[in-house]
């Protein structure tokens, strides 16, 4: 933070111990408790939409810190003199901002998308980050949802399929729709994960679930994390990767 300009608002809020900015466990984040938060952000989004000629705009996957203890906004919550639960309230804050970029984006102009990447994990998204996808979907406050099914088929706790069924359940009956996020950076990679041998040893398995992808219900499309993966130069994963990548050029053919 003390490389930032003094002028630029966060930096402010910073210097003036302004609950906008949460400093925790070494990182700052905009608290989405307040509306001068919500504005800023939307001043940006409007900036962007408005001056770039974009086809629409896209969010990660990152709202409240990873499984945050109640010493990030308790304060904050005591102040907002809400009924609900304070996982409720947390969710309720990031949904008003969902909305709201929806809404502006809408106003400058209605053929811009507005889509979100959330974790592939539903429960972890709603439960230990406060992103309530499924809100979002009933209300299609999104265009499209993008999660993030980083999983083989033989991961213990989220095997693709099932995993891939219970988002084409999230959007049935909406008009919001289902790309579908795979993880190509795990590719002849190690991660410590229950279904790392699926990845070092099976050569088909992107296109595997690409086409599995294809043939769910709510599929409109695909899409790699991380373009960069699908090109890495390490001498060990030069044939497992062009081996894959040949395969999934070859669908459009």
């Amino acid at each position: 933070m003390d490389t930032v300009p003094s002028s630029f608002i966060v930096k402010k809020w910073v210097d003036e111990g302004n609950r906008n900015v949460i400093f925790y466990k070494d990182r700052y984040y905009l608290n989405p408790a307040y509306e001068e938060v919500h504005d800023l952000i939307l001043n940006v989004v409007s900036e962007i939409a408005q001056n770039y000629k974009i086809d629409g705009l896209h969010m990660d996957d990152y709202f409240y810190p990873d499984h945050v203890d109640d010493s990030f906004d308790k304060m904050d919550y005591m102040y907002s003199e809400t009924d609900l639960s304070i996982e409720d309230w947390r969710r309720n804050n990031v949904n008003k901002l969902v909305e709201k970029i929806d809404r502006t984006l809408n106003r400058i102009d209605s053929s811009l998308w507005f889509g979100i990447s959330p974790a592939g994990n539903l429960e972890y998204s709603r439960d230990s980050i406060f992103g309530d996808v499924e809100k979002w979907v009933d209300e299609e406050w999104v265009d499209y949802i993008a999660p993030q099914i980083y999983f083989g088929y033989t991961n213990k706790s989220r095997p693709y399929a099932a995993t891939l069924q219970q988002w084409s359940d999230v959007v049935e009956g909406t008009d919001v729709q289902l790309i579908v996020g795979l993880g190509a950076y795990k590719i002849n990679q190690n991660n410590g994960n229950s279904d790392d041998e699926e990845w070092i040893h099976d050569s088909q398995i992107l296109i595997k679930q690409i086409q599995d992808a294809q043939d769910a219900s709510n599929y409109t499309g695909y899409a790699l994390y991380s373009y960069h993966s699908m090109f890495r130069a390490e001498a060990d994963d030069v044939q497992a990767v062009m081996s894959q990548l040949e395969d999934i050029k070859s669908l459009s053919e």
